[in-house]
Formats: structure tokens, sequence, C-alpha cells
């Protein structure tokens, strides 16, 4: 599930937690005054609990009641049946007030309230959550949440919990303390998720050519709470990081603005998990290294330009090994390799073997070559100028 939608489950079962505490301390807004009263009938009959899973619960807190009993009361249960003990109430009658005073026992939550419940640790395929001791429970009931009703996990007595997922999972998680009697609290809930796969298709966000400053992007993730960005130059020595938060209105970009046109750079991208309630980062698989060349800056003028001939200039760019031009007659499509030289700069006289007019226009574009060790790599060509000659009367 999507930590949007869980995260629209969550904020909306908030307004049950705002009321499940203990009469007398500071509870938050619910809203209206008609949802405020409604909210506190659900609290008292534990109606916001699907019916199902209620039960359930309750036949889980009544095997800690039965724990309790056998650790701690034996003595008194064994006096009790005593076949030499005197009593007057038939067995049917016992057994119905028994069963009386057990149901009273288990509908009256006697304890303490759970607090500070949050996720402590997180691996790829793990979420491990955690809470202060309630007062005056013996054990703890963890269940999933999905926006309507509570699935039980499992049963702790310890104040935490760990449980595997698969990748990419989110989930609401709740913890229910229960007493001595058996009978259960209401619960605190968690949004819980694992560490965020390794991020794919790290790309350019917009061209990274005429002064542009390097800008990328990448595949969102389904549970990742933002993102680190970080650029490198071709030495390995860490140019920028950059923060992402996760944002649901814009895409998930980094820009770079310590880089230049000048150099080149490689990207890693990471997706983290916030735990210890947002205090530490957790991160996820790194991703492959996405490498920006830039294309160069062309900085020829109009004086470089005749009518057949085309003296083309361009900035070098530190690291590139050559640069190859190509040309056409249209804007977007067409485009045929000139050279492949060494040096920043190129004098054109012919294309497709015929004598250039630039009467007619010609568009050209640079790719910067360049190596990482024994990686090959290059520019985009998005950046084009045009080059034309004209009369003038």
């Amino acid at each position: 599930m999507k930590i949007k939608k869980i995260m629209k489950h969550f904020m909306a079962g908030m307004a049950f937690a705002a009321v499940c505490v203990l009469s007398g301390f500071q509870t938050q807004a619910a809203g209206s005054l008609k949802e405020q009263v409604l909210l506190d009938e659900m609290v008292c009959d534990q109606s916001f609990v699907e019916p199902g899973s209620m039960m359930k619960l309750s036949q889980i807190a009544d095997a800690f009641r039965k724990a309790s009993v056998a650790s701690y009361g034996e003595g008194e249960e064994a006096s009790v049946s005593d076949p030499a003990a005197q009593d007057t109430t038939t067995q049917d009658e016992a057994v119905q007030d028994t069963t009386q005073q057990d149901a009273s026992q288990q509908n009256t939550y006697s304890g303490g309230y759970i607090y500070s419940l949050q996720q402590t640790g997180a691996t790829t395929t793990s979420v491990t959550v955690s809470w202060q001791p309630a007062y005056g429970a013996i054990g703890y009931v963890v269940a999933e949440f999905d926006g309507s009703n509570y699935n039980p996990v499992q049963t702790v007595q310890e104040t935490s919990f760990y449980c595997t997922y698969p990748e990419d999972t989110a989930v609401v998680l709740a913890v229910f303390p229960v007493d001595g009697n058996g009978a259960i609290g209401n619960p605190e809930r968690v949004v819980a998720s694992t560490l965020p796969k390794k991020i794919n298709n790290v790309r350019y966000a917009n061209y990274f050519a005429n002064n542009n400053k390097l800008m990328v992007c990448w595949n969102q993730s389904l549970v990742a709470y933002g993102y680190e960005a970080v650029c490198y130059n071709k030495k390995g020595k860490v140019v920028q990081r950059v923060d992402v938060p996760y944002s649901s209105s814009t895409p998930d970009k980094a820009v770079f603005i310590k880089s230049n046109t000048k150099n080149i750079y490689y990207v890693v991208v990471r997706g983290y998990t916030l735990v210890n309630g947002g205090a530490k980062k957790i991160y996820g698989q790194a991703s492959n290294k996405f490498y920006a060349v830039p294309q160069p800056d062309i900085t020829s003028k109009s004086s470089d330009v005749t009518k057949t001939s085309i003296n083309l200039k361009w900035k070098k760019v530190k690291g590139a090994t050559s640069y190859t031009v190509y040309m056409s007659n249209k804007q977007s499509s067409g485009f045929k390799k000139v050279a492949t030289v060494k040096k920043n700069s190129l004098k054109i006289t012919k294309f497709k073997g015929k004598t250039l007019n630039t009467l007619n226009g010609y568009y050209i574009k640079v790719i910067t070559n360049a190596k990482f060790k024994k990686k090959k790599v290059k520019s985009k060509g998005a950046y084009v100028v045009k080059a034309y000659s004209y009369y003038t009367y």
C-alpha cells in the first residue's frame, strides 16, 4: 500500500485516538460537537473496533488473563476447588456468576495508556516499533489497522514489536494494552515502513547545457519519507548533498546549485525512512551511478558564419576526451555526424558531401565524450543551435 494512502487512513484514525484517553487527561479537538459526542459514545462501548477483530482481541486478552492466574493465583484456585469446602451455591449459579464477573472484568480496562509509540527500526523487509510501558498492563496486542478494521498480528509482553514484511511496505500498526483481568485498553497507532528499495532510473530533469545547473529526477519510491541525492566530481569528491523530502504535489528531483557545465559529475540517490519520531533517518540502498556529462556551451558568433562555412567554437569541458559534432537541416531530426575532434573548435565547409549554403540554415549540436575508468559516457543532445547567414541590402 502506498504511504500516501496509508497516511490518509492514519490521519482519519487519529480522530479516534484524540478521545481514547483516560478521563482527566487533555484531549485534542475532534471537530464539531456532533462528531465529539459520536466519538465519545464509540469509546464507551469500544464499537470503533470492528466486531470480529474485537472478538479476536478479547480471546487473545483472555489468554493473558489465564496465564496471569496460572502464574500468580494457583494456590487460591486450589482452595476453591477443595471438596471439603462448604458452599451452598449451586454449580449452575456459580458458573453463571463467574461468567458474569469475567465479562464485567474484561469490559473494564483498569490500566494506563500507551505513550510514545514510534518506529525505531527498519530494514528492506522488516519494521520495529517501540513504546513506553502502560501502567498496569501485563501485555500488549499488536494489530494492523487498514483504515476500518484491526487485524491482530501478535501478542507481546515486552514494549517493542518486530515483524517482517515484503519490500516497499508501509503499514499502520496499533498497540492495545491488556491488564491483569484480560481487559483491553484503547490503542495507539503509528505508521511504520520498510526501508525503500534501490532507487531506479535516475535521469536528467532538465538539459545539462547552456550554463544550466545539474538537475536530476528518479522513479518515486512507494514508502520513502524522503531522499538523499549526492553529486560527486570525476575524482569521487562530494560536490553537494541534497535532501529531498517526500512531496505528493511535486516530482522527486534534486538541483545541484554548486554544479556547472564546465565539469563532469556522477550522482547517486537513496531513499530513507524516518524513525524515533523523525529524529533519525535510516537509508535504503543507493541507486546505480548516474553519469552527468554536460553539453559544451557553443560560443560562435554571427561573424563565424559565412555563406559557405561555419567556424564552430565551444567551451571546454574538464575531463572530456573528445567532442562529436552533429548537424541537420531540421531542428529535431535528421542529425548526421560531421566529425569527432579533441579540440574545442571545428570549421565546417561541407555537409552530406555538398558545399554549405548557410542561407538555408543548419542546426548543430556538440556532444561531449568522456570516460570514467573503463566506462565510456557522453552527454545528451538536447542543446541545439542554428547557424545561418543572410543577405543585407
